[in-house]
């Protein structure tokens, strides 16, 4: 399995998390409740991140043409970051909610953009042998210690 393939798989596993979520959050009442998913979701999405800067975007960073999109790419994890901490400052549920609501919106548009932009470029930049080692150290590093 390709890198682009490992990481489409966890999206899509993010994104099944998400769903779950959201189904939630209308019986929750307190924005501590929120807070605790939302620490959750950062911790998935930071794991996740660290993976593709070490086995993706280092791949490419040595290709000059691509550093301003790979810069934007960083900038959106340490933005996606920001938001989802800010949910920990809301002070009601609702806003808690529409905060939540909102990162993992911006996580989904941030996933459509690496799928359409990045993947792309892994798959011109590498040899389909590199494409399949790295899948499957992301693969491995993903299922996490034994």
């Amino acid at each position: 399995m390709q890198v682009t393939e490992a990481i489409a798989l966890e999206h899509a596993s993010l994104l099944r998390v998400f769903g779950q979520i959201e189904r939630v959050l209308p019986r929750l009442r307190s924005a501590a409740e929120v807070a605790t998913l939302a620490m959750i979701v950062e911790g998935m999405l930071r794991t996740h991140a660290e993976l593709e800067v070490n086995l993706a975007f280092v791949a490419l960073d040595h290709t000059l043409h691509h550093k301003r999109r790979l810069t934007i790419l960083y900038q959106d994890h340490q933005e996606l970051d920001g938001r989802l901490r800010q949910v920990q400052k809301a002070r009601t549920c609702e806003r808690a909610c529409g905060l939540l609501q909102a990162a993992m919106g911006a996580s989904r548009e941030h996933f459509r953009h690496e799928e359409r932009v990045l993947f792309p470029m892994l798959e011109r930049a590498l040899e389909p042998g590199v494409l399949c080692a790295l899948g499957k150290a992301f693969q491995k590093a993903a299922r996490g210690p034994k």
